[in-house]
């Protein structure tokens, strides 16, 4: 059986080179939750998302991706969106939510759907 294969747009990855940035942190965020929220708002194709479901929810948590995906209404949007969805499958987990809209209306849905919660919030 072949392994699944990321699909990622190799002109345009504008995290990787962060990596180094983001990887002491993720120990320390692993010290104070077993279970890490992440919010990630500009996700297209998920390269950063599959990081850190793969380095920073390995053993729990979860990530929420906020994108607008031209809202679907575009051959290039729709084709962003679905790169995410397959990239983030095949990362190893289904930990993750991605919501297809303007970052302001996601957040307020977010907010929302936060009030009142006991461990509301992300890391």
């Amino acid at each position: 059986m072949a392994k699944a294969v990321y699909h990622f747009t190799p002109t345009q990855d504008w995290f990787s080179h962060n990596i180094s940035s983001w990887t002491p942190l993720i120990a320390e965020v692993k010290s104070l939750t077993s279970s890490p929220r992440v919010l990630e708002i500009g996700s297209w194709e998920g390269r950063s998302a599959v990081f850190f479901l793969k380095e920073l929810c390995d053993t729990g948590g979860s990530i929420v991706c906020i994108d607008h995906f031209d809202l679907c209404t575009t051959t290039f949007g729709k084709e962003r969106l679905s790169k995410i969805q397959h990239n983030l499958h095949i990362a190893g987990s289904n930990n993750y939510r991605i919501i297809p809209q303007f970052s302001f209306p996601a957040l307020v849905s977010l907010l929302n759907e936060e009030v009142g919660k006991k461990e509301a919030g992300y890391d």
